[in-house]
């Protein structure tokens, strides 16, 4: 019983990771388009960014929800 909870945590926790390197690379890819579309005074870019904006909250919800599972464990 104990190392079933233990590989479900372990599982929790890996899912946990990849978000939030998932997360990071899309922060990392709206910050290069904001000052690219700054510095270029390209709209098509700056609106990249709210694309990435809408996975970034979709994530941190996900990442909000394995902490609580993960924390429950």
């Amino acid at each position: 019983m104990a190392e079933h909870l233990l590989k479900r945590f372990d599982e929790e926790l890996n899912k946990l990771r990849y978000s939030i390197l998932k997360m990071g690379t899309l922060v990392q890819h709206q910050i290069e388009h904001a000052v690219s579309s700054l510095i270029n005074n390209n709209i098509d870019e700056a609106k990249l960014v709210n694309v990435f904006e809408l996975e970034v909250d979709k994530l941190d919800n996900k990442i909000g929800k394995l902490g609580l599972r993960i924390f429950a464990l």
